[in-house]
């Protein structure tokens, strides 16, 4: 089982994102526009691998309707 708990403060359009991530340290970015009907969000965490290479996310958002995205 993995946790993810995250902290986020938005700025205008963007959002940062920091916490739990798969139950590692990690960090994200969220980009909204069209009135917060299309989001952009970008996460990394995972930092220790020994590969030293973070996973990372990039994922994409549209809500068509309140509840149907």
């Amino acid at each position: 089982m993995k946790l993810s708990l995250e902290v986020a403060k938005r700025f205008y359009d963007f959002t940062i994102r920091g916490g739990l991530i798969e139950s590692k340290g990690g960090a994200g970015v969220d980009y909204e526009l069209l009135d917060d009907k299309l989001k952009f969000s970008l996460e990394a965490w995972d930092f220790d691998r020994e590969k030293d290479k973070p996973h990372l996310k990039f994922s994409t958002t549209y809500f068509f309707y309140d509840n149907l995205l």
